[in-house]
């Protein structure tokens, strides 16, 4: 039975979109206990897959741009058969990290050779497609494509906690990812075989003439601050409770949700509303920031983060898809999003860890985009250019705060890919006490005054805490060693 045309586009966008999302979660899961289990893993692999998704969007731009439907079926079919080559997706014990190793640069090489070629590939399905699909079909909006495309992210990111990891080893999801991308490979061959359906034989005359002056900036800019506060959200949310991996998830799905609504409708995007409704989330996110005052619990501060990264989300690409060109410049279009979201996460990832103290770049990335909304809805209405100005303010006066918090009140503060630690001294009584501090959580205490208690047990270690509960009743066992 033939296929309509839509149909011979729509499956393989979609297969390949669940393939993107699926091979994020199975992969950074595979490695998560070499590189010590933190969120870090995760922002790295996000590091990782943004990156690859440039070169994805970069490839289908070129090949759209400057091959015909019949070379780009021999150039994309070949890559496709090429990268069977790193099928199953397991990468090598060999892999795992020896002591000093770079972490960022040793996750980056491994997804490099174990999944590099096959990722770029599908990544570059949903723009590739799309752009032939405006040719064979003028007139028609290649736009909920994109938004499907990104159903089928999300249905790829939702399912593999609750279906594919509990079910599956991790050597039966590679294999369960390997022969859903033969399946993927096929589906996407047979759409671009000119003639059938699929790729027409020349584009539609006057597409590349369109007078559309590009807004790079915008395009870059806009996905770099949504990219910024999903990965520091994740990063200051999993700081302060424990790194469990479907926590790293929830932000993800509220970005992946805003550009799915966004580009799927202009009914879901009502700029008015979300103007204010950006307002109140960052004052509810920057009350986050401060939350070793207001005693945030972990029920309170994931929802609360993960409906902030969805309103920033809603607000960054709902602004994107108002800019958006005409098909001509589509993959133009995509590979500036892809560029925005790889240098956010350049920027979460590699920079802040390098020069910012604690998980500062959340606060500034909430400074960032009340500034943004501020310039960029200026004079159209005075109440809401009060409101986003004090709105600015505020934000930009917890950042100050909490920089100030973490730096001016700390004996010595230092900060590497496993997290930040400082140094802090108190007094607690009639005693100068000294206190080890990841986050908001207390990893050791010494006293240092009066020195009679200097080598007083404190913390985990104090009379009557479990660890001493332990120590005690071990006494007088034989082989007992205690370090």
């Amino acid at each position: 039975m033939r296929l309509p045309a839509s149909l011979r586009f729509l499956i393989p966008v979609l297969i390949g979109a669940f393939l993107v999302f699926q091979v994020q979660p199975l992969l950074a899961r595979r490695i998560l206990a070499w590189f010590g289990g933190g969120s870090s893993v995760w922002t790295a692999c996000l590091l990782f897959f943004q990156a690859a998704l440039l070169l994805g969007y970069l490839y289908a731009h070129l090949v759209i741009r400057y091959l015909k439907p019949r070379t780009l079926l021999v150039v994309h079919g070949s890559l496709l058969l090429v990268s069977l080559v790193f099928l199953p997706l397991a990468p090598a014990e060999s892999w795992k990290p020896a002591p000093g190793d770079d972490p960022v640069l040793r996750i980056l090489l491994l997804l490099t050779c174990t999944a590099g070629l096959p990722y770029v590939l599908v990544s570059s399905t949903s723009p590739i497609l799309q752009a032939l699909y405006a040719r064979s079909k003028p007139g028609a909006s290649p736009w909920r494509l994109f938004a499907l495309s990104n159903t089928g992210s999300l249905l790829g990111l939702l399912s593999y906690p609750v279906l594919i990891e509990p079910r599956l080893a991790l050597d039966g999801q590679a294999l369960w990812w390997s022969g859903l991308y033969v399946c993927y490979a096929i589906g996407t061959l047979f759409a671009l075989i000119p003639g059938s359906g699929g790729a027409v034989e020349s584009a539609v005359e006057g597409l590349e003439a369109v007078a559309e002056k590009p807004r790079t900036l915008a395009w870059i800019g806009l996905p770099a601050l949504a990219s910024v506060m999903l990965l520091a959200g994740t990063n200051y949310l999993t700081t302060n409770v424990p790194p469990t991996p479907f926590l790293w998830i929830l932000p993800l799905t509220a970005y992946l949700l805003s550009f799915i609504l966004t580009f799927d409708s202009d009914w879901w995007y009502r700029p008015w509303v979300f103007a204010w409704l950006l307002g109140a989330a960052l004052l509810v996110l920057a009350a986050c920031v401060r939350r070793a005052e207001l005693t945030f619990e972990v029920w309170i501060l994931a929802p609360a983060i993960t409906l902030g990264v969805f309103v920033i989300s809603m607000w960054c690409h709902g602004e994107l898809v108002r800019l958006r060109p005409g098909p001509a410049r589509l993959t133009r279009f995509y590979l500036m999003i892809a560029a925005g979201g790889a240098l956010g996460g350049l920027l979460v990832s590699v920079v802040a860890p390098a020069v910012l103290p604690g998980s500062a770049e959340f606060p500034i990335g909430l400074a960032l985009v009340a500034l943004t909304a501020l310039a960029m809805n200026y004079g159209k209405n005075i109440v809401r250019d009060a409101a986003h100005a004090l709105v600015a303010a505020i934000v930009i006066s917890v950042g100050f705060a909490y920089v100030q918090d973490f730096v001016g009140n700390s004996v010595t503060t230092a900060r590497s890919f496993y997290g930040a630690l400082r140094v802090t001294e108190s007094r607690e009584g009639g005693s100068r006490v000294r206190t080890l501090v990841h986050g908001l959580i207390a990893h050791g205490t010494q006293v240092l005054e009066p020195v009679s208690e200097h080598m007083k047990a404190t913390s985990y270690y104090a009379y009557g805490s479990g660890v001493w509960r332990a120590l005690e009743r071990s006494k007088g066992l034989s082989g007992r060693r205690v370090g």
